[in-house]
């Protein structure tokens, strides 16, 4: 099983739709959301708490009376699920959620500028000189679509910040996968096309993931 879900945060800036939305969530994903003063993090938060809430009801499982608890580094789990595992991302207007009966992770990033020192820094030199070898035009779009591989990857591992961005290659293949893993078994990338500006990317451990990205509007 895997399935990943897209939604616009952007339909929750209104006042009446958020609060009816954020009352159907657990207090844990309330919190998670009211933690942020800013009002574009809320929706984004929120969004997100939604998509997951859509995963868990077409599986049977209520999200608003989940239990969550929380790995080494911070990534929740359903402990009384442990055969599900779920991510989540949001960036710009967008927020997605995936989940899977292997281990996942997705992560969605907003194209800006380019910053090569910081490719340079934080990614392998083979990923760092791919960068540069892009035509002009598309090397912004090349520096995040790698950072979605990789942050996608950290998120199934649940390491987060603990886990230089570094310290793994992606391995451009017949297949996008993570070269000599000793983290995880095989993972395998595939990344989504849904809105111009945006990089989308799902990892799975053990198989491509095979999962339809999915619209959900509210």
């Amino acid at each position: 099983m895997n399935k990943i879900y897209i939604m616009d945060a952007g339909v929750l800036s209104d006042d009446r739709l958020y609060e009816y939305t954020l009352s159907g969530l657990s207090e844990y994903r309330r919190e998670r959301v009211e933690n942020f003063k800013q009002r574009s993090v809320k929706n984004q938060r929120l969004a997100a708490g939604v998509l997951l809430s859509r995963l868990l009801g077409e599986l049977g499982i209520c999200e608003k009376h989940v239990r969550y608890e929380t790995g080494e580094n911070g990534k929740p789990y359903l402990p009384d699920y442990p055969e599900l595992h779920i991510s989540l991302s949001h960036s710009g207007s967008l927020a997605v959620a995936c989940a899977g009966d292997m281990r996942v992770g997705c992560d969605i990033q907003k194209i800006g500028t380019l910053k090569t020192a910081v490719a340079e820094r934080f990614f392998c030199k083979s990923e760092y000189m791919r960068i540069l070898s892009a035509p002009p035009c598309l090397a912004a779009q090349e520096f995040f679509r790698l950072w979605t591989f990789k942050e996608s990857y950290i998120k199934l591992l649940g390491k987060g910040l603990s886990m230089p961005l570094n310290s793994f290659e992606i391995d451009f293949g017949d297949k996008i996968t993570v070269a000599e893993s000793s983290e995880a078994g095989k993972c395998f990338f595939r990344e989504y096309s849904y809105a111009p500006g945006f990089c989308i990317a799902q990892c799975c451990e053990g198989q491509e993931p095979c999962a339809e990205i999915k619209e959900i509007n509210i």
